[in-house]
């Protein structure tokens, strides 16, 4: 490691290198302050490196100290080599704080699984609530929004959980212990099911040769019927059927990015330009908001309930902003219909029904 700088050499030294502009992608401001990637007082000589600073502008500069946007984020948008106190993980808020990292089955098939979204306080579904994995560190989310935060607001689909990668086929690289296909189940695994097949497709002639290695794109692959019908009642046979909404303008729907040489999710705006960039399309976006205090997430939920009533599952709410692997949890949750899972079988055993894409 090279000798800090001096304070004024620092501040000097990152605007040059980022131009006098914030560094978050989709921010035009002008840069208000340096931001220490890992704080200060971490630092046994104060932390003064090139490598530890970020131009930004004051708003970015808050979300940042308040840990909204962790170090990852900034290494990632740098192109840095992650710089650390010693001791100390390359896994850890600015603060210091140790964050959960992908468990050795995740590391050795070079797929993580998709963590589990835990529901919003008075989420219809109670049954599920009191079943499904729930997590403690919502109150993060809904409770701690000191400074604002930046949230989108999106449809719950109803489909399946589908990652898809580059392909081995594409790019060959034994090292990596991923499916030939690229695509995979919410599990991380092989996608087996036969509805996967056209995902399978696609992506091996579209999606797929846009994306690269270090990339897993995530989203709701709607080809089959699970519990609600994407398309018009004439459009299906199945007196199931009746629990229907409107057809999908693509079975493929990114609602989120992870890039694994950071362990870190990526922003909403970035994983649109994801989505546009290999040609499918994200979530429906129900909004885009600034939550400025707690009971601002209840004010999402007459939507949520309209859009329960003309046939979806729900809403999820996430953050806007980048996140790592370890705060998932604190980072997303989800209000969705009572008894959502309404068919005698689970979608699998069942025949497949096409749900309708236009």
């Amino acid at each position: 490691m090279t000798q800090p700088l001096a304070r004024k050499e620092f501040r000097d030294q990152c605007r040059d290198r980022d131009a006098g502009t914030c560094v978050v992608p989709w921010c035009t401001n002008t840069a208000d302050d340096v931001h220490h990637i890992i704080e200060r007082a971490e630092w046994s000589d104060g932390g003064y490196y090139k490598r530890n600073g970020a131009s930004v502008c004051n708003a970015h500069h808050q979300l940042a100290e308040a840990d909204y946007i962790p170090p990852q984020a900034f290494w990632r948008w740098l192109d840095l080599q992650p710089l650390t106190p010693d001791g100390m993980s390359e896994h850890a808020t600015k603060w210091g704080n140790e964050l959960q990292v992908p468990s050795e089955k995740e590391l050795t098939r070079d797929l993580i699984k998709y963590p589990s979204t835990g529901h919003l306080p008075d989420s219809p579904d109670q049954e599920h609530r009191r079943n499904d994995y729930s997590h403690q560190e919502l109150q993060q989310f809904v409770c701690d929004m000191e400074p604002d935060l930046p949230v989108v607001v999106t449809v719950k689909m109803d489909g399946s959980n589908a990652m898809i990668t580059r392909p081995p086929e594409i790019m060959p690289d034994p090292s990596r212990h991923r499916p030939a296909h690229g695509v995979a189940a919410r599990n991380g695994k092989h996608a087996t099911h036969d509805s996967f097949d056209l995902l399978k497709k696609r992506n091996r002639e579209q999606y797929g040769g846009k994306i690269p290695p270090h990339i897993q794109i995530c989203g709701e692959w709607l080809f089959a019927r699970h519990s609600i019908h994407y398309g018009d009642r004439e459009d299906c046979d199945d007196p199931e059927c009746d629990d229907h909404a409107d057809p999908v303008r693509n079975y493929f729907q990114v609602f989120g990015v992870y890039d694994n040489r950071f362990d870190i999710w990526l922003s909403w705006p970035e994983v649109e330009e994801w989505a546009a960039k290999i040609g499918a399309e994200t979530v429906p976006v129900v909004d885009k908001r600034v939550f400025e205090y707690p009971d601002q997430v209840y004010e999402i939920y007459p939507e949520a309930d309209r859009l329960i009533q003309n046939g979806h599952e729900g809403i999820v709410i996430r953050s806007a902003l980048p996140f790592h692997y370890g705060q998932f949890e604190s980072r997303l949750g989800k209000y969705v219909r009572e008894n959502h899972v309404t068919t005698d079988e689970h979608w699998r055993q069942q025949a497949i029904v096409q749900n309708v894409e236009r």
